[in-house]
């Protein structure tokens, strides 16, 4: 597993959320559970979206948010399809965590 790499959501139910990133350092790799963010389809999401709380991210040149309010451990057997690395958004995923955990 690597941080900020993207997989398929397992949950057919979901198809709205076709991605979860795993936000997780790889300090801890030995642990059964990941933490994960969903990602929502642009067009899917009906909130008003905070920018920095819900950074819009691409895979497949398809565009994305974060709901990062909706982090979550999973077990990190349900990651088992890769479909991007967003390291490139490093930035912007951390600081949507800060401003979840820290509030700035």
């Amino acid at each position: 597993m690597s941080q900020f790499h993207a997989f398929k959501n397992p949950n057919p139910a979901n198809q709205h959320i076709p991605y979860l990133l795993d936000v997780q350092n790889d300090l801890l790799e030995g642990l059964d559970t990941r933490m994960v963010i969903p990602l929502i389809r642009e067009s899917s999401f009906r909130g008003s979206g905070i920018t920095t709380l819900t950074p819009k991210v691409y895979i497949n040149g398809e565009s994305l948010l974060l709901l990062t309010p909706q982090m979550a451990g999973v077990s990190r057997q349900l990651l088992t399809e890769e479909v991007g690395d967003l390291s490139d958004f490093r930035y912007e995923i951390l600081a949507a965590i800060n401003l979840l955990i820290e509030g700035f």
